[in-house]
Parts: structure tokens; C-alpha cells; sequence
């Protein structure tokens, strides 16, 4: 038998006592999944999760997962699929940012490790965006990963190295602030505070804003998901050697099987370092 997730396990009850039939519905309400497999699901498996009325909403490159809205009743039949490992809720994450407390300031100059200022290495800052200001660097580039989007520049490996024939970017916004917050203190130059009071830990790191947060901060781990899965395609074009996701989502299951803790730690395994958010919401584990 396939394995579930806790959380899905739970759906299937609420499924099972009514919440198919809730006043009213003329059919069952979907629930958003991510289902991971033994490896890449093909054709034939596109075809089954739409006889099962359900709908893929992503797909990825790089890992054998695919997020899909499938109907309540479907999920066991979906579990009984041909390489089907386990299942598990697309969980919802929002970033993390307590903002009573000052931004932090870089080493100070008596310190040895003022020396280091991250110069041209690349920083991606997986978050709700960064928007335009004054201690941030003007060149910094933005990919939207929200609603389903998937942005893919044109780059080439050339000699050697990589050129990019078109970024394709997108605009740089951040109507929630967080992820502006959060590339001042890996970056910020300090040149809008007195005497440079506030700058960043690494004013000369090259940031590159992946956008996986709502005007409300809030975004599903599938997106996140595919921040990861665009990084293992682009991150060398961008030469980043370090991720930040100030974000979390709700602790429901073990690391072996959460599908954004497996997406992160193949970047990690690419090569670049990963900094998680953890501890927000305290001891407890929620949110850690």
C-alpha cells in the first residue's frame, strides 16, 4: 500500500464524514497535492490524474514530483498510481520576519571578518520579491514564481562558461516588503542611513530575487518547489553560491518525506549552501 502523509491521511477523513458533501456542493471540493515518485511520471500518468478529474499545476525538471488539484474522493485511486511513492499536501508557507527588532549590521572594522563583504558572489533570495531602493544594488534581477508562473531565460554554456542571450526578467516588486527586508541585511550598502549605520552583512554580494510569496507573504511550498527546480537549471548562469529562504511552512511529517526539505537539500547537494528560516514561532515545532 502506498504510503500518505499525516495530512493527507487526515483529508481523507474529513472527505469521508461530509466534507465532499458540504450544503450546497454540486461536487466534491479539490485538494492540492504534490505527488512524489519513484522517478519522472510520463503520459500516461498525465492521463490518469485527468480521468480522475484531477488537474497538474506543476511539473518540474529536476525532481520525479508533480503538484496537482485532484477531487477528494480521487486521492486514494491517486495514491494506487504506477510509481507513486507517497502524497503529500501542498502545504501553504509565508515568510518570516519580525520587523520590532533592527535589521543587522555588518562586522565591525576592528574585526577580521570585515574583510569578507561576499564580492560577486551570488545570493538567491528565494521571498515575496525586492523592490527598488537605495542600498540595494539597481542590477539585481527577479523571476516570478507565483501562480503558477515558470520564467526561463536564454543562456548558453559557451568556452567555458555560461552567457545569457536574454534574462527575461521580470519586474522588480515586493508589495509585502519581507523579501526587501531580508536583502537589506544580506546586502544593503547602508548608503541611506547615517554613517553607513545600517548596512547589510555582504554589500558586495550579486543578489537574484526569486519571487515565491503573494502581496501577503503568503505562497505554497509547490512554489518554493520550483524556485529549487529552477535553481539546479540557472544557478550556475547566475553563479549563486547561496540560497536564503526566510520562509517556513507548518511541520507535518518527517524530513525523509516533506517535499520541499527533499527539493532543498538537492540544491544543497548541487552545490550551493542553503539558509532556512527556523524557530519563529518557538520550541514547539510549528513553523521550525
Amino acid at each position: 500500500m502506498k504510503r500518505l502523509t499525516i495530512t493527507v491521511v487526515r483529508a481523507l477523513i474529513i472527505a469521508a464524514t461530509g466534507f465532499a458533501l458540504a450544503a450546497g456542493a454540486a461536487r466534491p471540493d479539490k485538494l492540492d497535492v504534490i505527488v512524489v515518485y519513484d522517478a519522472a511520471p510520463d503520459r500516461a500518468e498525465s492521463a490518469r490524474v485527468k480521468a480522475l478529474g484531477g488537474v497538474t499545476r506543476r511539473q518540474f525538471d529536476h525532481f520525479p514530483m508533480r503538484a496537482i488539484s485532484i477531487p477528494a474522493h480521487a486521492l486514494p485511486n491517486l495514491t494506487r498510481g504506477k510509481g507513486v511513492r507517497f502524497v503529500a499536501e501542498d502545504s501553504p508557507v509565508e515568510g518570516m520576519m519580525d520587523a520590532r527588532y533592527p535589521t543587522t549590521n555588518r562586522p565591525a572594522a576592528s574585526t577580521k571578518n570585515s574583510q569578507f563583504n561576499g564580492y560577486r558572489i551570488g545570493v538567491a533570495v528565494v521571498d515575496s520579491g525586492i523592490a527598488p531602493h537605495g542600498d540595494l544594488n539597481s542590477r539585481i534581477r527577479q523571476y516570478d514564481f507565483t501562480n503558477g508562473r515558470y520564467p526561463r531565460p536564454i543562456a548558453e554554456y559557451d568556452d567555458g562558461k555560461y552567457e545569457i542571450d536574454s534574462y527575461r526578467d521580470d519586474s522588480r516588486v515586493d508589495p509585502y516588503g519581507h523579501g526587501t527586508h531580508v536583502a537589506g541585511v544580506l546586502s544593503g550598502d547602508g548608503d541611506n542611513s547615517f554613517a553607513y549605520e545600517y548596512a547589510g552583512l555582504a554589500p558586495g554580494a550579486r543578489l537574484l530575487s526569486l519571487r515565491v510569496l503573494d502581496d501577503d507573504g503568503r505562497g505554497l511550498a509547490s512554489d518554493a518547489i520550483a524556485a529549487m527546480d529552477w535553481l539546479l537549471s540557472y544557478g550556475k548562469v547566475f553563479n549563486v553560491r547561496v540560497v536564503n529562504l526566510s520562509l517556513g511552512k507548518a511541520v507535518e511529517e518527517s524530513t525523509a518525506t516533506d517535499p520541499l526539505v527533499l527539493a532543498v537539500e538537492r540544491v544543497w547537494d548541487a552545490g550551493m549552501t542553503v539558509v532556512v528560516a527556523a524557530g519563529n514561532h518557538g520550541r514547539d515545532g510549528f513553523m521550525t
